[in-house]
């Protein structure tokens, strides 16, 4: 039975590490609020449970500076990096989520924001707002 138990256990652990780790599908969503430079909270389409509908998505591949940096001049980037978000993403907008997943806590969902045909990482790393990033230490 303690075996059964135990091999239950790892299973389930398992089971979140890998789903943690693989991207899903794509997912529709409207825009409840811009966050910061590479979070945007959203409302999930579609069904489920309304305890999981409102998320915060991260962009994926992208890092941007934090609003309570203590440098100003990192501040002021984390603001300008706000604002590009927000002029091109508004309350209400719908928008497709791809290459969805969890970030590498388990928490967050990261994923691809396409806007007007455009990657919106890749938008905000072209215009210097951004540094690429695929985990570990943050670079700003």
């Amino acid at each position: 039975m303690r075996y059964i138990a135990v091999s239950l256990i790892a299973l389930a652990l398992f089971a979140a590490y890998v789903q943690a780790r693989e991207p899903g599908p794509e997912l529709a969503a409207t825009v409840v609020r811009v966050v910061d430079g590479d979070t945007v909270k959203v409302r999930l389409l579609g069904e489920m449970p309304d305890f999981f509908r409102v998320q915060s998505i991260r962009l994926r591949h992208c890092d941007t500076p934090e609003l309570r940096e203590k440098r100003p001049e990192i501040a002021a980037k984390a603001r300008e990096a706000r604002a590009f978000v927000k002029a091109r993403i508004a309350p209400g907008m719908r928008l497709t989520l791809t290459d969805v997943g969890r970030d590498k806590y388990g928490g967050r969902l990261v994923a691809d924001i396409v806007v007007a045909g455009e990657d919106l990482c890749r938008s905000l790393l072209d215009a210097g707002l951004a540094v690429p990033y695929e985990g570990g230490r943050k670079t700003w």
